[in-house]
């Protein structure tokens, strides 16, 4: 069915909803957007949070997760220019493109 598809290849999710008016049998689209993999990591960390009785604001988290995630350094890239920068190695590591 068309709204199966819909689903599958959209960011979309569509349910059929049957409905009376005036004796007739219609049928309604329901429309939602499907929540993003931030929306769910948002909402666990919230429900992770109300498990410890704190309430905690979404947008605080969301910043706090993109903060996290567009800092963050390969550990042995970080330790190795830590290590050139004392002396400690010859050569840094080769970096992208190289």
């Amino acid at each position: 069915m068309l709204v199966e598809e819909i689903n599958e290849k959209t960011g979309y999710d569509l349910l059929l909803q049957p409905w009376q008016q005036h004796g007739n049998s219609e049928t309604r689209i329901r429309v939602k957007h499907k929540p993003s993999e931030m929306d769910n990591l948002v909402r666990a960390i919230q429900l992770f949070g109300l498990s410890r009785n704190k309430a905690l604001d979404a947008d605080r988290i969301k910043a706090a997760v993109d903060a996290l995630i567009s800092n963050v350094e390969q550990p042995s890239e970080q330790s190795a220019q830590k290590r050139v920068r004392a002396g400690q190695l010859s050569d840094p590591l080769p970096q992208e493109g190289d």
